[in-house]
């Protein structure tokens, strides 16, 4: 008998030591569990608190890419939430929508990213000369977003685009040289997107039938609109919008309303709060309220001039009008936000920005009231002012110089540059 409250004991100490070992291990985990939440919750607060801004100029873009090497260089600042990670590990790049994986990161005023404190970011990308580029750098939740135009490569810096007084499409650079093109155009756009990704940027055309087309230098050619496009006075938009790459134009065959169309895509009509939007040309797209979105740019039946952003078109002022458009698109003369070139009512070329600012490089007036571009015609890696006049393809200086691209051309001044 005396054997059983030995069991008993026996028994007993063995729950106490499992009871023992149970709440040891549930105070560690719950320890562990514990210790863990508030290191997620430290983390959230950091990319809550965190923020961030790309302080590199757009307006000097050799400064911000290298063709030679290929390399992208931003200089990001924290500018709140504390120490921010500076891990190129951590710290996630999209060049043009794609992720970036070679990234390099270097601290440039102390050891750590603290609040103040720039990071200087690298990346190997190949980007294409005068190629309109999207880069957004996330750091530990923190955004932000910066566009540029690559810098020009080899000595080259584009080309404009005209026509000639008889409809020749042509296609001239800043040293004169001009290109020759099978086609014959009543409104132009700019040179500047390889829609079939063969290394040969198109230039989009309206035909005398009014049927909307791209050609490049090799003689390729596609047809994007059979007919009912806007021959007079107008200007054809390219590029990035909404989503897609494309061309923007005016249908003279649905109550001027602006469409965009690319090549194996029929055309669409462009909305605005859900209703067609008529204008007199699509000047082009980029980001001209600073926002980080594009924007698209057209000139309204009235010669008024908007953007677009999200559901609302907002007024930029008014640009001048003859036989032709006076605007051209949006171009970062002197960095972000982007600004677009024109002629006003007075005949004298100015750039719109989008709180209506309307800064004028000449005083005389009496220039042809036609579509105007954003060029670097003299290599000094900033934009000026060209223009068609008698013939000739001239640009202006911000201080009111005026000089020349390319003389005896016949160029149109009702068609312009683009």
């Amino acid at each position: 008998m005396a054997s059983a409250p030995s069991t008993h004991l026996v028994l007993f100490i063995a729950a106490v030591i499992v009871a023992a070992s149970l709440a040891g291990t549930v105070t560690q985990g719950a320890t562990r569990l514990g210790s863990a939440l508030g290191a997620q919750s430290r983390q959230q607060a950091d990319a809550i608190d965190a923020e961030v801004e790309i302080v590199s100029d757009a307006g000097s873009p050799a400064s911000v890419y290298d063709h030679d090497t290929d390399t992208l260089t931003l200089y990001v600042k924290n500018v709140g939430g504390g120490t921010l990670p500076a891990d190129p590990d951590l710290v996630s790049v999209l060049v043009n929508g794609e992720y970036r994986t070679n990234v390099e990161t270097a601290v440039l005023d102390g050891e750590a990213w603290a609040e103040g404190n720039l990071l200087r970011v690298r990346v190997d990308v190949p980007l294409r000369p005068l190629a309109d580029t999207r880069v957004v750098v996330t750091p530990t939740g923190a955004r932000d977003t910066f566009r540029f135009r690559t810098p020009p490569k080899d000595g080259t810096r584009g080309e404009l685009v005209f026509a000639t007084r008889s409809g020749e499409l042509r296609s001239v650079t800043a040293t004169g040289g001009v290109t020759r093109y099978d086609a014959t155009a009543a409104a132009v756009g700019p040179k500047e997107v390889d829609f079939d990704d063969d290394a040969r940027e198109e230039i989009p055309y309206v035909d005398a039938n009014g049927a909307l087309k791209l050609v490049d230098d090799a003689g390729e050619a596609t047809t994007l609109v059979d007919d009912g496009v806007e021959t007079n006075g107008t200007l054809l938009g390219v590029g990035e919008w909404r989503g897609a790459t494309s061309v923007y134009y005016v249908n003279a065959s649905d109550n001027n309303a602006i469409y965009r169309v690319r090549p194996g895509s029929s055309p669409s009509r462009v909305t605005v709060g859900g209703s067609a939007q008529s204008a007199d040309a699509a000047a082009g797209v980029g980001d001209v309220n600073g926002d980080g979105d594009t924007d698209l740019v057209f000139v309204g039946t009235s010669q008024g001039l908007y953007y677009v952003d999200g559901d609302s078109a907002t007024s930029m002022g008014g640009v001048g009008k003859s036989t032709g458009v006076g605007v051209g698109a949006p171009r970062a003369f002197d960095g972000t936000p982007l600004r677009v070139p024109g002629v006003d009512g007075s005949g004298n070329l100015a750039l719109w920005a989008a709180d209506s600012t309307k800064t004028t490089w000449t005083s005389s007036g009496g220039y042809p009231k036609g579509p105007a571009a954003g060029f670097d015609a003299d290599d000094d890696h900033a934009y000026e002012i060209a223009f068609v006049e008698n013939g000739d393809i001239y640009y202006v200086e911000p201080d009111g110089t005026v000089r020349t691209v390319a003389e005896n051309v016949d160029a149109s001044e009702d068609t312009g540059v683009a």
